[in-house]
């Protein structure tokens, strides 16, 4: 669970942000060095949109206007104390003087024209009390409607009056004149504008227009080269997290989600189907450390090689480390375990990096060819194929999608290439991931398989050198192991190898076996059983050196398990024929300390190693003899147990 979920967490953090930064630093007037395009769907929203948008909101807003209080009252006051010094300017006999009619006009509450003076002093008592009422009448219904204080309102208001002075029938030209002049310059503003009222209802409006989202597809040009930056490019290279990249927690919970559910459903089939590795910790480490480097290489890679995560070539680097990480488990813990993790691998990515689908499918085909070839290494020319296999495939791959695609023979010439490096470089990945993690994990791959199939292994050339009968039966038993290895569908390679180092303890004392012996048998001047003890010695001697020169655990089982606890049968009749008498006490000392095999490749081992001794020692090796003694070897093998706890 604490590895299930750790790993979730590193996969999600890998995947949900760039570990060098992947952003593009323009402004708005920049051009743009480079063609730009989305790398996944997004919504953004157009500041410049939603700025026009709101100002036409905040126009349409129109000003909030107070009322003033007591100004209609105010200006009906002032056309009746016009009236009022009229009417005294008149109770006086006589014309009045220009002093006095400059002193009467700088006493009037409002300006009125010489012309408007001398026609109310010019006019009789009656006709002054119908232009007082009839003023009285017009300023009072003019200012029941509003009045604002702009100064556009009054000289609106004023024409108005002139018109419907103009209709008056009971008056005269010059006493309309004076009339209309009394009223236009006695009206006043009735509302005043309230500033503070006005701006809040205007930011209330300009607040209250959402800007609207509009959609980027995945691989939408967003800037061509060479064309100018404006705000709209900016807003779009922000929402895809190109011009200011930060982290989204909402996509990262999502995208984490998804992760646990792989990994689950992973550790749920290793549970079903490959318990002996579920519950094995170190090789569950191994797996997990291998996914996470297949991501931390792709995303490290893709920032060295300046490979935008927007673009289409990220896909065929996704090729070259997941095919690396399903043939590293290939090889580490098992072809089984490795095709649904390079399935799960793949989604994983392709999810997470918005990779294209077809770029996740060619990861899976491409990481299902790698896992053939990782699984089927038994030669040194099996790596040189396995680059030829893999560069094949993607190429085939990289042909059908572009066909699929419709891409132009450009992008299919730059595909191909792409195909066959990814090909060659999960290759020489391959080997470099299995030689730092073979040793660590205590795992025994086939390359590390075939390096000590090589005839010249420091140990290999000593036994050539003194024991060179061991040898030569070591590289026979080798031929016959692999053999029956492959007829039955065991490991050869590692039957082949177990082969050539099962003898390596009978490099001490060489003498005292047969294949080694040129002149006499030294046995003839030892007792039975001082000899099974030198001959069973070379068990222990072999685990002893093979632990001296670090060979991997697999080699020390055929070693220790290719005698089983088999009996030494020779000596056994020699020490019955002289003073001993048998007893199962007798027949125990004349056995090996075994264990006896636990696999089938020590199995196959422990019965090519018996024949071929037997069948050096045959008279006359014709097929029919050859055949007798294979057929009589196993079934005393059998009848003895020794195959009893073997697969």
């Amino acid at each position: 669970m604490g590895l299930g979920s750790g790993l979730v967490l590193l996969l999600t953090l890998l995947l949900s942000s760039n570990l060098l930064p992947d952003t593009i630093h323009l402004q708005v007037g920049d051009v743009s060095p480079e063609e730009i395009r989305a790398h996944r769907t997004v919504a953004y929203y157009s500041t410049e949109e939603t700025q026009r948008l709101r100002s036409h909101a905040v126009q349409r807003v129109p000003n909030v206007y107070d009322e003033i209080p007591y100004a209609t009252s105010d200006a009906i006051d002032n056309v009746n104390k016009i009236f009022r010094l009229i009417e005294g300017a008149k109770a006086r006999d006589g014309d009045l003087s220009d002093a006095e009619r400059a002193a009467l006009r700088q006493r009037l509450p409002v300006s009125l024209s010489d012309l408007t003076i001398r026609t109310l002093l010019n006019t009789k008592p009656d006709g002054l009390y119908s232009l007082r009422a009839a003023a009285e009448r017009l300023v009072g219904r003019v200012m029941s409607g509003p009045i604002n204080d702009m100064p556009s309102d009054i000289p609106k208001v004023r024409l108005q009056v002139n018109a419907e002075v103009r209709s008056l029938p009971a008056f005269s030209s010059a006493e309309r004149v004076a009339l209309a002049d009394i009223v236009g310059h006695a009206i006043r503003p009735n509302r005043m504008l309230n500033p503070q009222r006005t701006e809040r209802l205007r930011e209330q409006e300009r607040l209250s227009v959402q800007p609207i989202p509009r959609p980027i597809l995945r691989g939408e040009v967003i800037l061509s080269r060479n064309e100018p930056v404006t705000r709209e490019h900016v807003d779009k290279l922000l929402a895809l997290g190109l011009q200011q990249p930060a982290l989204n927690w909402s996509r990262m919970a999502f995208l984490s989600l998804i992760l646990g559910v792989l990994v689950y459903l992973f550790s749920l089939y290793l549970r079903e189907y490959h318990r002996e590795i579920y519950q094995d910790f170190p090789r569950l480490v191994l797996l997990a450390l291998l996914v996470t480097v297949s991501v931390l290489g792709l995303k490290l890679g893709a920032s060295v090689l300046g490979l935008k995560f927007y673009s289409s070539t990220v896909g065929y680097l996704n090729m070259l480390w997941i095919c690396t990480a399903a043939m590293l488990v290939a090889a580490l813990v098992g072809p089984n375990v490795a095709v649904p993790m390079a399935a799960l691998l793949a989604v994983g990515t392709g999810l997470g990096l918005d990779i294209d689908l077809r770029f996740v499918a060619a990861a899976f085909v491409s990481s299902l060819a790698g896992i053939y070839a990782a699984s089927h290494l038994r030669d040194r020319s099996s790596l040189i194929r396995m680059g030829v296999t893999l560069c094949v495939t993607n190429a085939a791959i990289v042909l059908c999608l572009s066909g699929l695609a419709g891409d132009l023979w450009g992008n299919f010439l730059l595909g191909l290439g792409w195909a066959v490096g990814c090909g060659l470089g999960a290759a020489l990945l391959f080997w470099l991931g299995v030689a730092l993690l073979e040793r660590p994990f205590g795992v025994t791959t086939h390359v590390g398989l075939l390096e000590l199939c090589d005839t010249n292994h420091p140990i290999l050339k000593r036994m050539l050198m003194e024991a060179p009968g061991t040898y030569h039966h070591s590289m026979v038993v080798a031929q016959l192991a692999e053999g029956a290895a492959e007829a039955i569908g065991a490991d050869s390679l590692l039957v082949r190898t177990m082969a050539y180092y099962h003898d390596i303890g009978k490099i001490r004392r060489p003498q005292f076996f047969i294949e080694n012996q040129r002149i006499e048998n030294v046995h003839d001047r030892l007792n039975p059983s001082l000899s099974m003890l030198v001959i069973a010695a070379h068990v222990r001697d072999g685990v002893e050196i093979a632990r001296e020169i670090k060979l991997p655990p697999p080699i020390l089982d055929g070693i220790r398990e290719h005698h089983g606890t088999g009996l030494v049968t020779y000596f056994y009749h020699q020490a019955t024929q002289g003073t001993c008498s048998p007893s199962a006490d007798l027949e125990q000392q004349f056995r090996y300390d075994g264990p006896k095999p636990q696999s089938k490749e020590t199995a196959i081992l422990m019965l090519a190693d018996g024949v071929e001794a037997s069948s050096r020692v045959l008279s006359k090796a014709t097929p029919g003899q050859i055949e007798d003694l294979v057929g009589r070897i196993l079934h005393d093998r059998l009848n003895d147990g020794q195959l009893d706890e073997c697969d």
